[in-house]
């Protein structure tokens, strides 16, 4: 099994002090993060299949350990062409068909997404930020999952939801998972697709 694989399967990045065996075997996965962080820096918007797959390969090579910014780019990869289109909508309508409100509201949201003048770690930031606001406005065990392809053929799924535990506290969660191609003919990976 290769990088990815301990990377995704129990192996911590995050804690690793530089020189641990754990460190080490990661090395290669490391600075491919690296690469996709700075070509990210330098493509246009996510509408365009360069950037998906960029966005897609940064999740894949961030690992499990930060979560939010795993889901943010999942997220961020997938809708572009859509987030696009409602942004133009909402820019173009006046005051007299739509609040200003709203239309300030709805430019921030998909700004966090696809403005290319923010910074990563703000836009992720933002990301987390709305999601805890949210809390109060979505309904109890709301959940939604989105699915990526990466351009090597794994398959990432990010699920975000809303808990209430039994204490009546309200909490966003956030999972991501990484469904790798098997030796197989019927495994999860080929029964998905």
């Amino acid at each position: 099994r290769g990088e990815l694989y301990l990377l995704w399967h129990g192996y911590l990045v995050t804690n690793c002090k530089a020189g641990d065996q754990e460190d080490r075997s990661l090395l290669y996965t490391l600075e491919a993060k690296e690469y996709f962080q700075r070509a990210l820096n330098q493509v246009g918007p996510s509408t365009t299949k360069f950037t998906k797959d960029i966005l897609r390969c940064l999740a894949l090579t961030t690992g499990p350990e930060s979560t939010a910014a795993v889901s943010f780019f999942i997220h961020a990869s997938i809708g572009g062409n859509s987030r696009a289109s409602v942004l133009d909508i909402f820019s173009e309508l006046s005051e007299a068909t739509c609040s200003q409100e709203l239309q300030d509201n709805v430019k921030t949201l998909f700004q966090m997404f696809d403005d290319e003048r923010i910074d990563f770690a703000e836009r992720i930031h933002s990301f987390q930020s709305v999601l805890n606001d949210s809390e109060s406005l979505l309904p109890d065990n709301w959940t939604v999952a989105s699915v990526a392809i990466c351009p090597t053929g794994e398959m990432l799924v990010s699920s975000i939801r809303k808990n209430v535990t039994n204490e009546e506290n309200e909490k966003i969660e956030m999972v991501n998972v990484c469904i790798m191609q098997g030796d197989q003919k019927h495994d999860a990976h080929s029964d998905f697709l």
